[in-house]
């Protein structure tokens, strides 16, 4: 986790850069946000191989319910959802998990950071497509792959990480429970996996609403909101 929080301790400055110089930045300085995105970015996929290779075989899937006895009237967005509800990624211990989660968080927060970079806001109309919700049902029924986890190399769609760390938090938030001073989940990541699922739509909504559920945030979601960079450039401004 040290070795993480080292790679990742520069991202908010690079957003309050970037936020703050707006669409009048200079080209110059542009770039060198963009060089140390590009960096921070080979960091983490390096630290991911290394953590994988660390920790094979550390996660398992727990589902609470078939997934093939989804009614198959229920929309594909609708079923996509109940089954990312329902799995749930549990870990030998809780260090793992949350180191991952850690991950998860810092990985789809720089995603965006480069979406800004190139000046590509998400639009309300820039929302999952059919074909997007496909191949997220694909992969998590692929019953071949050794672990459950996604490395940088199978993810397709940005948003993919904050999916995989929706799937952690029933575990997280069981294990954190258990009466352990030791550890502890910081807001950042919580803050930053909740923002990202809501500018998702109706897809993404009762997915961030179940994060802040879980981590009994309900009545703190202001405090989650600060993380949120993924509104129209123009209306984003730095706390």
């Amino acid at each position: 986790m040290d070795r993480l929080y080292d790679v990742t301790a520069s991202l908010p400055g690079l957003a309050e850069d970037l936020l703050m110089a707006g669409q009048h930045r200079h080209p110059e300085h542009a770039v060198r946000i963009a060089t140390q995105a590009d960096l921070k970015y080979q960091e983490l996929r390096i630290w991911r191989y290394d953590w994988e290779r660390e920790n094979p075989r550390a996660a398992k899937v727990f589902t609470a319910y078939d997934p093939s006895k989804i009614s198959s009237s229920t929309s594909q967005e609708c079923a996509l959802v109940r089954r990312l509800l329902a799995r749930e990624i549990r870990f030998e211990n809780l260090d793992q998990s949350l180191e991952i989660f850690s991950y998860n968080s810092a990985l789809v927060y720089l995603y965006r950071l480069k979406e800004l970079l190139r000046f590509e806001e998400q639009p309300r109309g820039c929302l999952p497509t059919q074909e997007d919700m496909h191949h997220i049902n694909n992969q998590l029924l692929d019953g071949e792959r050794p672990s459950p986890l996604l490395l940088p190399d199978s993810l397709k769609l940005s948003y993919q990480p904050a999916l995989e760390a929706v799937q952690q938090c029933a575990y997280i938030a069981a294990e954190l429970r258990c009466n352990n001073p030791i550890n502890f989940i910081a807001l950042a990541p919580v803050g930053i996996i909740y923002c990202s699922l809501k500018s998702l739509g109706t897809f993404g909504e009762p997915l961030s609403a179940a994060i802040a559920g879980t981590f009994s945030a309900s009545s703190a979601l202001d405090q989650l909101e600060v993380f949120g960079i993924w509104k129209p450039l123009e209306h984003l401004t730095c706390g």
